[in-house]
C-alpha cells in the first residue's frame, strides 16, 4: 500500500547464494545442498521509490554428512600386540560418500587396553580388560563400535611334570606358563585345574594339591584345548612306629604275646600295613 492509501502490486523478492558451489536456492526459496559446507543465503526485497527502502536478509546454511559408517575388522583382540585398524566413511542423505574423512577417536577405555598406533583408528593391544569405544563423527553424524582385548591360551606349561607326596593331608603347588599366541604371559586364573584321580589327590583353582591317599594321579591345567600334565604319587613315608598293647612283660615261660606296629607319615596319619616292611 503507497503512502497515498493505493494497494501496491506484488514486489519480487530475490534470493542469492554466497557459495553456489556448497548451496543453491531457487527463487521460490528453495535451497539445495550440493556438497558438505557453509553457504550464506539472502533474501531481498527492492524499495519502491517514495515508499520504503530496500530490505535484506541473510541466514546460514550448513549441508553436513547424515551418517557415518565405522568399520572394524575384528571386535576382539585374543593376544598382546595384536594390532586393528578401524575405518569410517560419511554419507550424505542421499547415501552418497562423502570426501571429507570422520574423526576417528577413542572414547572410552576404563582398564587402559590399547594402545594409538601408525594412522587414525589404528589400535595395539597392551592387555586384557573391559571393552574400549571407539567413535567415528563427522559435522553432527556419529557411529561407534566396541574393542576387546581378551587374551587366549595358546599353550601351557607346568613347571614340574612329576612330583611324590609323602604324607596324607600334605600339600604342594604346581605352577603353569601360560602364554598367548605372540608369547605374552596369560594370567593364570584363566586356567582350569583337575585331578583325574581326585581320591588320590585332589587339586584347587589356583594348581594347589592336596594328597588324600596312597595311589597316583595326573594333575591337568586346561584352557582352550591346550593343556600340560603333571604325575602326582602319593606314598607315605614312616616317620615314626608305635606298637600296640605297649608289651614289657612276657608272664609265662615260653609265653607269647601279640604287638602290633602302627606306623605313622610326618603327619600323623596312618600307614596301611602293605605299606610297612
Amino acid at each position: 500500500m503507497t503512502a497515498g492509501g493505493q494497494v501496491q502490486g506484488s514486489v519480487p523478492l530475490t534470493f542469492e547464494s554466497s557459495n553456489p558451489s556448497i548451496a543453491t536456492i531457487d527463487q521460490n526459496g528453495v535451497v539445495h545442498g550440493l556438497t558438505r559446507g557453509k553457504a550464506a543465503i539472502t533474501a531481498r526485497v527492492p524499495g519502491l521509490e517514495g515508499v520504503d527502502r530496500p530490505a535484506a536478509a541473510t541466514d546460514t546454511v550448513w549441508v553436513v554428512a547424515v551418517s557415518v559408517i565405522l568399520t572394524r575388522p575384528v571386535d576382539t583382540l585374543t593376544s598382546l600386540n595384536d594390532t586393528t585398524c578401524l575405518t569410517a566413511a560419511a554419507y550424505d542423505k542421499q547415501g552418497d560418500s562423502l570426501t571429507a574423512p570422520p574423526t576417528i577417536s577413542k572414547t572410552s577405555d576404563p582398564d587402559n587396553t590399547l594402545a594409538a598406533f601408525g594412522q587414525a583408528g589404528c589400535y595395539r593391544a597392551v592387555k586384557s580388560g573391559r571393552s574400549a569405544t571407539i567413535v567415528a563423527q563427522l559435522d553432527t553424524a556419529r557411529a561407534q563400535r566396541t574393542l576387546t582385548v581378551r587374551q587366549v591360551v595358546a599353550s601351557v606349561q607346568l613347571t614340574q611334570r612329576s612330583l611324590r607326596m609323602r604324607s596324607l593331608a600334605e600339600t604342594t603347588s604346581v605352577a603353569a606358563d601360560a602364554r598367548d599366541a605372540r608369547g605374552s604371559s596369560v594370567p593364570a586364573t584363566l586356567l582350569t585345574w583337575t585331578s583325574t584321580v581326585p581320591a588320590v589327590a585332589t587339586v584347587d583353582t589356583t594348581g594347589r594339591i592336596t594328597a588324600q591317599r596312597n595311589g597316583q594321579t595326573r594333575v591337568v591345567a586346561a584352557n582352550n584345548n591346550h593343556a600340560d600334565t603333571a604325575t602326582i604319587t602319593v606314598r607315605q613315608d614312616a616317620r615314626a612306629v608305635g606298637f600296640a598293647p605297649v608289651l614289657d612283660t612276657i608272664r609265662r615261660v615260653a609265653g607269647t604275646e601279640t604287638a602290633h606296629a602302627t606306623a605313622r607319615d610326618s603327619l600323623g596319619n596312618a600307614i596301611p600295613d602293605s605299606l610297612v616292611a
